[in-house]
């Protein structure tokens, strides 16, 4: 009688471990699965397959887009050349205001902003300094051409390393 209780209780202790050791980790708990079918002559003995082989190799992450996160910056252009141009990043220190740091400041914040090819721009003309919203802004599409030296602007594109890559650039020309 006391060898069963004995073996009762060691079947029970090792079902319990096997059971929480399962639940540790449930890529390791995926049923294996041992390739069986003599049929097919193309299908080898002995290789484990488990449910999420087929899925590895798609659901790879792409690098690249992981990187190029989008992003918004406001400033003033600082300097232009070639291909692309020093932007003094602006601030929102309260709800709709802007600050940009003076030239030279502790808080100036300078970032070196490169264009691409198919970069978009549109240029904004900002009349009555944009008092009825939308009724005082006339847009149309521009160039590289349009940006000048202490120019605001709005950026969007990513970072690759220190440099803002530009997707699209809108140019405010304020009169």
């Amino acid at each position: 009688m006391k060898n069963k209780k004995i073996a009762a209780y060691l079947g029970i202790t090792l079902f319990a471990l096997a059971a929480g050791c399962q639940k540790a980790d449930d890529k390791l708990s995926a049923p294996m699965t041992e390739a069986a079918d003599t049929e097919n002559p193309g299908d080898v003995k002995g290789v484990i397959h488990t449910p999420d082989d087929s899925i590895e190799a798609d659901s790879e992450p792409n690098t690249a887009q992981k990187e190029q996160k989008t992003e918004t910056l406001k400033g003033n252009v600082s300097s232009i050349s070639g291909d692309s141009f020093v932007l003094s990043q602006s601030f929102e220190e309260e709800e709709d205001t802007l600050v940009t740091p003076i030239d030279g400041s502790p808080e100036q914040v300078q970032i070196t902003a490169r264009v691409l090819e198919q970069t978009q721009y549109e240029v904004r003309t900002v009349k009555n300094g944009g008092v009825n919203g939308d009724a005082d802004v006339e847009k149309k599409s521009g160039s590289f051409l349009d940006l000048e030296q202490d120019s605001s602007v709005d950026l969007v594109g990513y970072y690759e390393g220190e440099e803002f890559v530009a997707e699209k650039i809108v140019i405010y020309r304020f009169v």
